[in-house]
């Protein structure tokens, strides 16, 4: 075989491991969002957090208002509602 023939084999090899490489990045969910103007409330925190506390448990739960400064969800600033949501809503994968 010719260097050439070598490297074109080589180049060949490096651009199906990038195609292998990519696939997960392309089979990645899309990142929750919420609606401009959309006003997310206690109650729907609260929803959310169930839903996770019944799939994951409570000190899932727990574990996630403490990344928020929170030990209970009546803790959580409102300003962090839609966040908390948001990954709730993530870790549950209801994107």
């Amino acid at each position: 075989m010719s260097q050439l023939e070598d490297i074109a084999k080589a180049l060949r090899q490096i651009a199906k491991q990038i195609e292998e490489l990519s696939a997960p990045a392309k089979a990645a969910p899309a990142t929750p969002q919420i609606e401009p103007g959309t006003v997310i409330t206690l109650e729907d925190v609260r929803a959310a957090l169930t839903k996770l506390a019944s799939a994951k448990g409570a000190t899932h739960v727990k574990a996630l208002l403490g990344d928020f400064g929170a030990k209970k969800l009546s803790d959580l600033a409102p300003a962090s509602y839609a966040v908390v949501l948001l990954a709730a809503e993530k870790e549950l994968g209801n994107v």
